[in-house]
């Protein structure tokens, strides 16, 4: 699963280009075509993003100790909500989180605004995958949550006793 969850976000890598591209050269041209595949193009992110966010939220609920996130997070005995907190307990799983958000939010904007503002939403969906494409780059080359160990482990290290409170659970969804 965490195969499809990487390689979600390298699709999403060439989808969040596409996308910018095709809403700059549909708004500068004024294509309705380049336009609509700009929006379509925020979809495909958007569900790319959430296979990759779920692909992780799979990997920490199934305990999948061969990935490196999951060890450093989770452990065996730790409670099913800590276990799903722990998505955002590190930095890779943050920054996912923050990826899928930010997908989330593109998305809505261009279901809310694609009839009232057909003029501006093009470079609203520009500036939108651009900041999505910082965040696509760092998870799949920098801060990967999907990496694997060479050997699984029988156990995680499980979550920072400090981090085990409700406002782990709450606060980091809210703060974004």
């Amino acid at each position: 699963m965490t195969q499809v969850g990487y390689a979600a976000l390298l699709i999403g890598i060439v989808m969040v280009a596409y996308g910018v591209i095709a809403a700059l050269l549909g708004a500068r041209r004024q294509d309705p075509r380049l336009m609509d595949s700009a929006r379509n193009a925020t979809f495909v992110v958007g569900g790319l993003v959430s296979v990759a966010g779920l692909a992780l939220l799979y990997a920490l609920v199934s305990h999948d100790f061969g990935v490196k996130y999951v060890v450093n997070y989770t452990s065996r005995d730790l409670p099913l909500f800590y276990t799903v907190a722990a998505f955002w307990a590190g930095q890779d799983g943050s920054l996912l989180l923050w990826a899928w958000m930010l997908a989330g939010s593109a998305v809505a904007v261009v279901i809310q605004n694609w009839r009232r503002n057909r003029v501006l939403l093009p470079y609203v969906i520009a500036v939108l995958l651009g900041a999505e494409t910082f965040f696509l780059v760092i998870l799949a080359f920098a801060s990967n949550p999907f990496a694997r160990l060479a050997a699984p482990l029988p156990d995680g290290q499980g979550l920072n006793p400090l981090l085990q409170s409700l406002g782990m659970i709450f606060h980091p969804v809210a703060t974004y």
